[in-house]
């Protein structure tokens, strides 16, 4: 359960630092 739990938490950060990473992206192209 704690491993799953760990697992869910990595992947939402992942997640989480991909799309703050496309945005930045979007907004240097677009700026």
């Amino acid at each position: 359960m704690d491993k799953s739990k760990e697992k869910d938490f990595f992947n939402s950060g992942w997640f989480l630092l991909l799309v703050t990473f496309l945005g930045g992206l979007l907004f240097l192209l677009f700026k």
